[in-house]
């Protein structure tokens, strides 16, 4: 950063694979990372073989989730307005730095949501909701963004003469709700009625429309109602609402955008930076990433990240999809994190590992959910732990286990499976596996707008879920890349929700009953539009991932599980090393049980 004395950190592609190159060194990414320092097991991991760790710098002390009032998890850096402690940072830092023998690396974390110091000086900055409530800082507010980069230049001059600057190499910007730069979501809806929001709405109906042509005004909560009222909008009856829903996701890009550039600049170009974003597969557009393909060719971010979708609580053998358009960022050049949040049979409920942090008792009772508790064997926990790592190998993406509040994975045969899963993933990027998809699957940016959220939920999150049962891999791209794949390489394409389509439709008001009715296509439909195509289908109504090297299935159900292979070959099992030779194979499995195989010639 300026002091000669830094790492050049980049993203460098090799064959299909991304990884991490720091002055020429190697760095696979792979890692772990836990919210809660003192409960997080980074020696063990080091000892499993991970050398990529992630560490959490709050700006301010306020929350991480507004809605539940989840408070930050460790000490803020940022106490008043002349007043910064970086205690905090190096804390973080030297933990994981002391749990190796060697030289390891981090990932800084950097939540940038302001302290409570700051909203009550800034009052007018916050966002407002519909209802007049207001919560965290305004995304269109210019006040909280110069002072982020204040606080910004303070972190990086600390990091320049940091006792562990060398084994800092990226920062990961985060802000807004749940740290995911999402809009705040209650029962009236989740815009922002802020003054700088009614500004900036005018300033883009003055570039998008002729100066001075429309007047600002927020959309009414009867105008919002109306996108709700039929599967496909009425796109002139909507087109205040959807022109302030275009406003406001610009306002999440362009502020990740400003916030990434200014980062790059003050770490001289030489440490990666990257932030959650993006996740229109699972999110309509009232949350505020539906404007993600603005950000993938922007050098000055480097990777994306995403937890695995939280399909049915995960409490269900359902594929965990993907939140975005994974392939597409690899398209880019850019890495794209999976944040493996596995529950495990030794996931405890927050409150009995830092009660602290929970403002209230709703508070207590919100992570107390379904979603926040795991299986209830080591066996069941073991096979969602390998269903999710073959996710991320096969389909030749970043990762970090996710040890939320620390000890979920802290068990022999846990941290056995780490150590073979990082062995493998490190092996594999030394080996020329090719990705094997026949079939590519498009997501359509603006979709979100022409359709009520409902029926966006029912035609994207619910058909890619559907989809996961068809028994064969698929690629996941935005539709603005149609003209960047090689379309040699597919057999099949599925376009979820075109807008293409979708605004043929819009002109033809007599079709939408007909739309609505249609829903998402079956797994069933799918499979035989494939095998038309002469794609093949491993095992129809079971989960499975597959590349020329790998082939992972997860059963649906209990009983005989059939899996096909393309050609006769042996196949080797993951979990005991046994070998099975042939094409068509049946084994009896549990719900919800996986194995991966590496297909031997």
């Amino acid at each position: 950063m300026g002091n000669g004395g830094r790492m050049k950190t980049n993203i460098i592609k090799d064959g299909e694979n991304l990884y991490i190159d720091a002055d020429g060194e190697k760095i696979l990414p792979a890692a772990y990372m836990s919210y809660i320092d003192d409960n997080a097991d980074y020696q063990q991991f080091y000892k499993a073989g991970y050398r990529l760790f992630c560490a959490c710098v709050y700006m301010g002390d306020g929350y991480i989730n507004e809605t539940s009032r989840l408070r930050v998890f460790n000490d803020c850096v940022w106490k008043s307005r002349e007043v910064y402690d970086f205690s905090p940072v190096y804390n973080s830092v030297k933990k994981i730095i002391e749990a190796a023998e060697e030289k390891v690396y981090v990932m800084l974390r950097v939540n940038l949501n302001t302290p409570l110091w700051w909203r009550e000086e800034n009052l007018g900055e916050l966002t407002r909701l519909s209802d007049g409530t207001t919560c965290l800082q305004s995304i269109f507010s210019k006040k909280w963004r110069a002072d982020a980069k204040i606080f910004l230049e303070r972190l990086c001059g600390y990091l320049r003469s940091f006792e562990f600057s060398q084994n800092i190499i990226a920062v990961q910007l985060a802000g807004m709700q749940t740290e995911e730069w999402f809009a705040v979501r209650t029962a009236t809806g989740c815009l922002d009625y802020s003054a700088p929001a009614k500004k900036a709405f005018q300033a883009w109906l003055d570039k998008t429309y002729s100066t001075g042509s429309k007047k600002a005004r927020f959309p009414t909560r009867e105008e919002l109602a109306l996108r709700t009222q039929n599967d496909v909008v009425d796109m002139k009856q909507c087109a205040l609402v959807n022109d302030y829903l275009a406003c406001f996701n610009q306002a999440f890009s362009d502020t990740i955008a400003d916030l990434c550039a200014y980062t790059k600049k003050l770490t001289d170009g030489e440490m990666l930076v990257g932030v959650f974003y993006g996740y229109i597969g699972q999110l309509p557009c009232e949350f505020g990433h539906n404007a993600v393909s603005a950000l993938l060719y922007d050098s000055n971010i480097d990777f994306f990240a995403s937890p695995f979708a939280y399909i049915d609580a995960r409490q269900t053998a359902k594929d965990w999809i993907y939140h975005g358009a994974m392939d597409s960022c690899t398209l880019a050049g850019k890495l794209w994190f999976l944040e493996a949040d596995v529950r495990t049979y030794k996931t405890k409920y927050l409150h009995e590992i830092k009660r602290e942090c929970m403002e209230t008792e709703r508070t207590v009772e919100h992570y107390k959910n379904v979603v926040f508790t795991g299986p209830k064997t080591e066996q069941e926990s073991l096979w969602v732990m390998l269903r999710s790592f073959a996710k991320v190998l096969i389909s030749k993406h970043a990762f970090w286990w996710f040890d939320m509040w620390g000890g979920w994975y802290n068990s022999p045969k846990m941290l056995s499976f780490m150590q073979k899963a990082k062995a493998l993933y490190e092996d594999d990027f030394n080996k020329p596996t090719k990705k094997t998809s026949e079939l590519a699957v498009f997501l359509d940016e603006g979709a979100s707008y022409t359709v009520s959220e409902s029926y966006y939920d029912l035609m994207t999150r619910q058909q890619l879920v559907e989809l996961g049962f068809v028994g064969a891999p698929y690629d996941l791209y935005l539709s603005s890349d149609l003209d960047k794949i090689d379309e040699k390489k597919y057999k099949t394409t599925l376009r979820i929700l075109p807008v293409d389509i979708l605004q043929r439709i819009n002109l033809l008001q007599n079709q939408e009953t007909e739309i609505g009715k249609k829903g998402k296509i079956s797994a069933g439909e799918i499979a035989v539009a494939l095998r038309k195509a002469g794609t093949h289908v491993f095992s129809e109504g079971n989960i499975v991932y597959a590349n020329s090297r790998f082939v992972c299935v997860t059963a649906t159900k209990n009983g005989v599980l059939k899996l096909s292979m393309p050609t006769d070959c042996k196949i080797k099992a993951f979990t005991d090393g046994k070998l099975y030779k042939g094409k068509e194979f049946s084994f009896n499995f549990q719900t919800n049980q996986t194995e991966l195989f590496e297909i031997i010639e």
